[in-house]
């Protein structure tokens, strides 16, 4: 009789040790599953991030260019800055793709567009008054 107690008591024991872990190997489980989602999260905050990084320096190097032709009047530069502004309204578009799942990133990628797209005009327009002015 002692001796089918001793083994009922180990066998709960064995048992309720076993239900602890599988509910802590549960909860890590869990735990990993959100942690993975976040990680995914930050690279996309990540992707986005460099896009926005790539747009002001694409649009840096249309300036730089823009005075390096008023500068020197090579057409070099003029070429250049059609291949930026391709760039440039190409990172605008991927800005949109990446932004897809956030309205308000939406909207603010869309004023983005906006302004980048009146100054991407007013380095057009600089030139063009610079041409005017060459004789």
């Amino acid at each position: 009789m002692k001796k089918n107690i001793i083994e009922l008591s180990l066998v709960f024991g064995f048992a309720t040790v076993f239900i602890l872990l599988m509910l802590a190997g549960g909860q890590m489980y869990g735990s990993l599953h959100e942690y993975m989602a976040t990680l995914r999260m930050v690279e996309h905050t990540h992707q986005v991030i460099r896009t926005l990084t790539a747009v002001t320096s694409t649009l840096r190097e249309m300036e730089s260019g823009q005075r390096a032709y008023i500068i020197t009047h090579d057409d070099i530069f003029r070429a250049e800055n059609s291949l930026h502004q391709s760039e440039v309204r190409y990172l605008l578009a991927r800005i949109r793709e990446l932004t897809v799942d956030n309205q308000l990133q939406q909207v603010r990628g869309s004023e983005l567009t906006h302004r980048v797209e009146e100054r991407l005009q007013l380095l057009d327009k600089a030139v063009i008054v610079y041409q005017g002015f060459e004789v």
